[in-house]
């Protein structure tokens, strides 16, 4: 009568395999965990950096003084009427329109 089945040495190589196999495995998981992390603190600094950083004009900022629904008398004619033109025409100077430019 034959009988086959695990020694004791093979049960140990079988069993130093599984053991090896599960800790590659838990460093590759570890690792890509760790490097996700390290991703998405680099994304918030970066949000932060960008959120708090101030505002930096360029060139002359223009304002000119009036008020909406109020009639100017003077020589130029302008109302304070709202002109939707000033808004969609970057390049329109309307009074009460300030265009600022900004610079990174």
């Amino acid at each position: 009568m034959e009988r086959k089945g695990f020694t004791g040495l093979e049960t140990g190589i079988v069993l130093t395999a599984f053991v090896v196999i599960a800790a590659v495995f838990a460093y590759v998981v570890l690792n890509a965990g760790f490097f996700s992390v390290q991703r998405t603190e680099e994304v918030i600094h970066t949000g932060i950096k960008q959120v708090t950083s101030s505002a930096e004009l360029s060139g002359d900022v223009i304002g000119h003084g009036w008020r909406y629904g109020y009639v100017n008398n003077s020589a130029s004619g302008y109302d304070g009427t709202w002109d939707s033109g000033a808004a969609s025409n970057p390049g329109y100077n309307y009074p009460g329109v300030l265009r600022v430019e900004l610079s990174r």
